[in-house]
């Protein structure tokens, strides 16, 4: 919603600013379920035109659930122009798994989950051209078989704002396995905070058929 906000704000510099802003599609494709008002995302929409879009869910309690569904369900009713897929928070994951939405997405090529507990993609999406996965946290098995490039972040630190996602033993074990049963998977980054980790044995992991691998982090 930020950026809308600061879009919105720069148009009112000047009416032909405002005029070029207002016609230019290409800096309404972002649309979150952050807007304030389903008016506001209304407006986005409509002024993204056909442009594909970057769609952003996000819901917490106490936010307002009715909200969140009315406008989710307005970005649906443009689910052929979904390109980018954000999905922020367990509450919103445990939402889109419980409510019957048809998740027809055929432009859909990439997907970011930012949750805690992170089961794959929920069962019945149809997503044909899905190639790229962004996790914080682990993947807990085989991830889709059209996916080729992923992008992983794990963290040791017990004192990290994402602690919930801290990285163990059992955890990398768990993502080697699910890395090895996703045999389209070529291209991996592997982002891994190491801060306050504690000593471990050392072990060599094998994944065949990865032929990109870099690694990132902190230490």
């Amino acid at each position: 919603e930020h950026r809308t906000l600061f879009i919105v704000a720069v148009s009112h510099i000047s009416r032909r600013l405002r005029h070029l802003i207002v016609e230019a599609p290409i800096l309404w494709n972002f649309v979150t379920t952050r807007f304030s008002s389903i008016n506001m995302a209304r407006t986005v929409l409509s002024r993204s035109q056909a442009t594909p879009l970057t769609v952003e869910l996000c819901w917490e309690p106490p936010s307002n659930r009715k909200h969140f569904l009315r406008t989710l369900q307005l970005f649906l009713d443009h689910r052929n122009r979904w390109q980018e897929l954000w999905i922020n928070a367990d509450d919103c994951t445990d939402l889109l798994r419980t409510e019957q939405w048809n998740m027809d997405l055929p432009a859909l090529t990439s997907i970011n989950l930012f949750t805690s507990s992170i089961d794959d993609i929920p069962d019945g999406w149809l997503m044909p051209k899905l190639s790229n996965a962004e996790f914080t946290g682990s993947p807990l098995g085989p991830l889709r078989t059209q996916i080729k490039s992923c992008y992983i972040w794990l963290s040791t630190d017990p004192l990290d704002e994402l602690d919930e996602l801290g990285t163990k033993d059992a955890d990398i074990a768990q993502l080697t396995r699910g890395l090895n049963a996703s045999h389209n998977v070529k291209h991996l980054t592997l982002d891994i905070s190491l801060r306050n980790a504690e000593p471990g044995r050392s072990q060599t992991r094998t994944i065949r058929h990865i032929t990109t691998l870099h690694v990132t982090g902190t230490v």
